[in-house]
């Protein structure tokens, strides 16, 4: 079957392809027109086209479809059983953890089977985490930082993950386009990521252009995928504060003051687990849509 994600065609030759395999009966293709649909790729994001193509699939036979449908009914907190998108965009309860950095807690954000599926999906991607060189402005590994990361762009979304970043935007009451692609994360016993800003430093040089192009990086979410291990806080050292949630959980913090400039308070760690495997989801959220 033709894959748009390994394809240098164009997208609407890509769904064109698709729609093509579609209407023949193969249950993937209507899997991938899912999957594009809820991630706006090719055409307007687009919730009931989505929902309609993965019920086709699930029809089908594609059993990647039906386990998705199965969470998408039961809902980011796992109690609806209505096959709707409308319980994942409502904007969840927040707890205020700080108010200078604006740091807060989102107890039961997603179900834990839910966070599941985010951590299956990532296994197999998993490669060394890296960061922004200050100078060049490229990603580039580096020794602060020594856990892996699996990266979902808009091509490599399903529907179930589409759905966790639309609740995150009705969190945050911003659009997905202003999002980077998202992140699983994954620490072994040891792995860390020493302390750091998520913001982007306009004093450096290197980040002129990334700034330029993208905005900057105004907030970060972090979902706790799972809790069975020791240690492995998020911890703000010049503030004291330290979060380690339940499989679910989440945490948002600004990276910038209300005035949007860099907010050097948000220093932070990822520490690392004494025992067991930390996972993590991660989002980035700009300013401004890629120019």
């Amino acid at each position: 079957m033709f894959d748009p994600q390994q394809s240098p065609y164009d997208p609407a030759a890509a769904l064109s392809l698709l729609e093509a395999a579609a209407s023949a009966g193969d249950a993937a293709a209507h899997r991938r027109l899912a999957a594009l649909a809820a991630a706006g790729v090719g055409r307007a994001q687009n919730w009931s086209y989505a929902l309609d193509h993965l019920k086709q699939a699930a029809t089908l036979g594609d059993a990647n479809a039906a386990a998705q449908l199965t969470l998408l009914r039961a809902g980011p907190q796992g109690q609806e059983r209505d096959a709707t998108v409308s319980h994942w965009l409502q904007s969840p309860d927040k707890t205020s953890l700080c108010e200078t950095p604006r740091i807060r807690s989102l107890p039961a954000f997603i179900s834990p089977t839910v966070c599941a599926w985010l951590i299956q999906r990532a296994v197999t991607q998993l490669a060394p985490a890296q960061i922004y060189d200050s100078n060049s402005g490229q990603a580039t590994a580096d020794h602060s930082r020594s856990n892996w990361e699996a990266d979902f762009g808009p091509l490599a979304l399903d529907v179930v993950q589409a759905l966790v970043r639309a609740r995150i935007a009705a969190a945050l009451q911003v659009p997905v386009a202003v999002f980077e692609p998202s992140k699983v994360l994954h620490y072994q016993a040891g792995q860390c990521f020493e302390t750091h800003f998520d913001f982007l430093d306009p004093a450096l040089p290197g980040f002129a252009a990334e700034l330029a192009q993208r905005g900057q990086r105004i907030a970060t979410l972090l979902i706790a995928l799972n809790d069975d291990y020791q240690g492995g806080e998020t911890h703000f050292p010049l503030i004291d504060l330290a979060w380690r949630g339940k499989t679910g959980d989440a945490l948002l913090f600004a990276n910038v003051t209300p005035e949007q400039r860099p907010d050097r308070l948000t220093l932070h760690a990822g520490l690392p687990p004494n025992q067991g495997e930390k996972w993590l989801f991660s989002q980035w959220i700009r300013n401004q849509t890629p120019r």
